[in-house]
């Protein structure tokens, strides 16, 4: 899973805070002898459903709950109800941003349809009488903004769960905000989704190597203090990661590609969700295993006049690889910038990439 300093995915505890054994029937009650409605099986449902959210230990403190939505809830519950899966229903949603959604109330009552990674999935459970469905709670969050989404329990097909890691789009009506418990101690704040629908946009198995990738670069030893990592880039790899991977070799792109210098990718990244083209001379290099007759390796480039430098993540065959010195042309991605260490002792300001491919000018 990714921690990053901008958005650290943490462990949460939300067993039993949406049950599909919390969905009853509706029933009447007598009074004089005349038969009078008693809640709706709606009603009944979104009131039970409240109650648990509200009482559960998952709040360091009682959350607010929206009436507005509850309202809602109980007026649609038909298509938005937890114990059945939905269409993603996406048309009618509004689209927000998690932190839009809870910092601004007046999306409550409203059905919302937002975009995040998943952080984590809680026990997923079957449900009962329908061994080709499953329940699950998930928790969102996105790099950019501090403030998490958590999905209730929903119902799922068995292999369409979403898995950790994956960008996917939920809809949802926002029924609570508060402060709530991190396994490992203290608190984050976010918002609690009734999620009627959970579409994952790219493949688990990108996922878990793109959060491998960033992970890896926030850890890496050669970064004075963490890095700051590239949200828009992160997107960018997922959807496009088959094309761009660095960990097997690529045509060189012919079009499509913005050419820029090393000291502007440094500064500006408004171009960070797409190929960038960038040249510079081998200055340092790190050579490992890519393969069968292929080596992974990170090149750093720079310029002179130029007083940033970047660092190329790519792999080659065996009689491909550049040496110091060799003028080298590079198309990939910015992920992640700050400050490395030099080889020879010092520092520099440095923008790593990942490079699908690279050649010699």
């Amino acid at each position: 899973m990714l921690k990053s300093a901008a958005g650290t995915l943490l462990a949460l505890t939300v067993t039993g805070i949406v049950s599909p054994a919390g969905m009853v029937t509706g029933a009447v009650s007598g009074v004089g002898g005349v038969l009078l409605p008693g809640p709706s099986a709606a009603e009944r449902s979104v009131d039970s459903l409240y109650e648990e959210v509200k009482t559960s230990e998952f709040w360091t403190s009682p959350p607010t709950m929206s009436t507005a939505s509850k309202r809602v809830l109980i007026d649609d519950w038909e298509s938005l109800r937890i114990d059945m899966p939905h269409r993603f229903p996406a048309r009618g949603a509004e689209k927000v941003g998690l932190g839009d959604l809870f910092q601004d109330r007046s999306f409550d009552g409203r059905r919302v349809v937002g975009q995040g990674y998943v952080a984590q999935v809680f026990p997923v459970e079957p449900l009962a009488g329908r061994g080709d469905l499953v329940t699950a709670a998930r928790r969102l969050s996105i790099a950019e903004e501090r403030e998490v989404a958590w999905c209730g329990r929903g119902t799922y097909p068995r292999d369409l769960v979403p898995q950790e890691d994956q960008l996917v789009d939920v809809v949802g009506v926002p029924a609570a905000r508060g402060p709530a418990n991190v396994a490992s101690g203290g608190f984050t704040i976010g918002i609690y989704l009734v999620c009627s629908g959970v579409r994952p946009l790219v493949e688990a198995d990108d996922a878990t190597e793109v959060a491998s990738l960033f992970e890896a670069e926030e850890g890496d030893r050669m970064w004075l203090s963490p890095p700051s990592l590239s949200g828009r880039a992160r997107h960018f790899l997922m959807r496009e990661w088959d094309r761009l991977t660095p960990y097997r070799p690529h045509p060189y792109p012919t079009h499509r590609v913005k050419r820029t210098g090393i000291d502007r990718v440094r500064e500006d990244v408004r171009f960070d969700a797409r190929l960038l083209a960038i040249t510079g001379y081998v200055t340092q290099r790190l050579l490992q295993p890519g393969g069968e007759g292929m080596t992974l390796e990170r090149t750093r480039l720079q310029l002179a006049g130029q007083g940033n430098a970047i660092w190329c993540r790519t792999t080659l065959q065996n009689w491909r690889v550049f040496d110091e010195g060799d003028l080298v042309e590079a198309v990939g991605v910015p992920i992640a910038r700050g400050s490395a260490k030099l080889e020879d002792g010092g520092f520099d300001n440095v923008t790593s990439f990942v490079c699908p491919a690279m050649r010699r000018r």
